[in-house]
């Protein structure tokens, strides 16, 4: 092994301040893994469940890149988020982010960190080249995430683009379910719920950036994948339903607006994008977008809000604390129908008119969730249950019934391993072909990506009980929630 991977983890014990650096598995271990769940999954399983509570202070926050992260691979800025399922509490979660978090920490010179113990109090980890230091943050709790990524870029000073931020906002120190990990504003990983695991270990946040450059093992050879790449992306052939056609329908439906794509790092797609609201009652409001729909449909659709300006605020607003929208959206959702057919009453909801539409009492809704207060002490006590409902239709782990279906689910958990975005996604052949040749694996093809995937499923399995239990990952989107909350 000579390129692709930086050879280093860090290890930060946020209780006895330890930090640790050590190597990378060895080299026929990471072969059959390469990175981002793979190794990721690696780590937390040297951390077994065994019954405990997924926010123990023992139990590993694992943020892992792969091998073209920060490389000239499309769409290159992958990292992923492994820890216990605070939604499923005996499952395994995976959860994928963008930005530049990934390729920073690379250029630090780390291919992941492992994060365990419980900080004394609220605390920030930097990495910055070859410098690494646990820094106090009772000034940042309880602020949001803009605010918090831009504070921590303030204080550590020079060209604040050269920085990336990973950090929770209130609902990830509340540790609710739900609770997301976000960077570079536009970015997230939430499945499982790892801000909520952040928030556990009074870790609010994580700032990288370094001066490194991603070696790679066989240039010309990477360079001849990464061509091809690029063809087959020109071709069409990537998945349907991009997020920068959504961005450009969506700035067609509201052509006064200015919308500017943010892409990520050497990224073709620029799927993440903000929106200046230049009229209407959210005129001057600047608000930064994600890839995909969900978030808005779970922060606006799903409780009747039409209005264009005060759902891309709404979503906003979700980001800001941190919070998946798919998870709260989904029992403030319930509690709106629940209203609507008169099983709930407004002295139950302390006064608030939960009609279809009524963004105030959305807004009002989701503070309330995140303090624990009125009406919302109610709906956070249905967070767990209906998260844990929710989860039953999320990238479950179950034996494929046909040779197609294994097939498909080996690419997907491939897919999961390279380091580049999913929206990127080519032929496996492909793909493989750039790792191999970043990493200095010359006979590395798809059929043993292929074998890749299939050992990373089987190494999710073991995490759990019983072979069938609920996985939590991105690898499909989670259905909106439909049980109404009792009050």
């Amino acid at each position: 092994m000579s390129g692709g991977y930086m050879g280093r983890i860090l290890r930060a014990d946020l209780g006895s301040h330890l930090l640790s650096v050590e190597r990378l598995p060895e080299p026929e271990v990471l072969r059959g893994l390469v990175g981002g769940t793979g190794p990721g999954l690696y780590y937390l399983r040297q951390s077994p469940l065994e019954g405990g509570s997924p926010t123990g202070a023992e139990l590993p926050l694992v943020l892992m890149t792969g091998p073209l992260t920060g490389t000239l691979a499309p769409s290159s800025s992958d990292y992923t988020v492994l820890c216990y399922s605070l939604e499923a509490p005996t499952a395994a979660a995976v959860a994928h982010s963008h930005g530049f978090w990934g390729p920073y920490l690379k250029s630090a010179g780390f291919d992941g960190i492992v994060v365990q113990g419980r900080g004394n109090g609220p605390v920030y980890l930097v990495v910055d080249n070859g410098r690494i230091e646990i820094r106090g943050a009772d000034h940042l709790w309880g602020l949001d995430t803009r605010e918090t990524e831009r504070l921590i870029k303030s204080e550590l000073g020079g060209d604040p683009e050269k920085t990336s931020v990973a950090c929770i906002g209130p609902g990830g120190e509340a540790m609710l379910p739900g609770g997301m990990i976000k960077n570079d504003r536009n970015h997230g990983a939430g499945r499982g719920s790892p801000g909520a695991v952040m928030g556990a270990k009074n870790l609010k946040a994580i700032a990288v950036r370094g001066s490194k450059t991603v070696p790679i093992a066989n240039p010309i050879a990477f360079q001849a994948a990464v061509a091809r790449w690029e063809k087959e992306m020109g071709e069409g052939r990537r998945p349907a339903g991009s997020g920068k056609a959504r961005a450009v329908d969506y700035s067609r439906s509201c052509s006064g607006w200015r919308v500017t794509p943010r892409p990520s790092y050497n990224c073709r797609i620029e799927c993440a994008y903000d929106v200046d609201i230049t009229e209407g009652p959210f005129a001057g409001f600047t608000t930064s977008i994600k890839g995909g729909a969900d978030n808005l449909e779970g922060a606006a659709e799903m409780v009747g809000i039409r209005d264009s300006g005060e759902a891309l605020a709404l979503g906003d607003f979700y980001d800001a604390m941190g919070l998946d929208s798919r998870v709260v959206g989904g029992v403030i959702a319930a509690a709106f129908e629940s209203y609507e057919e008169g099983r709930i009453t407004e002295e139950e909801t302390g006064g608030l008119v939960l009609t279809l539409g009524n963004y105030a009492a959305v807004m009002e809704l989701v503070r309330q969730v995140r303090v624990g207060g009125g009406f919302g002490r109610v709906l956070a006590s249905q967070l767990s249950q209906t998260a844990r409902n929710d989860a039953e239709g999320v990238g479950r782990v179950a034996e494929p019934r046909e040779p197609e279906v294994s097939r498909d689910r080996q690419r997907r958990m491939w897919n999961d391993c390279t380091g580049a975005c999913w929206f990127a996604e080519v032929s496996v052949e492909t793909v493989s072909r750039a790792v191999g040749a970043a990493v200095g694996w010359d006979d590395f093809g798809g059929d043993e990506a292929l074998q890749v995937g299939a050992r990373v499923i089987a190494a999710l399995r073991s995490t759990l009980p019983e072979k069938g239990t609920t996985v939590i990952s991105d690898t499909k989107a989670s259905p909106s929630s439909s049980a109404a909350p009792s009050a």
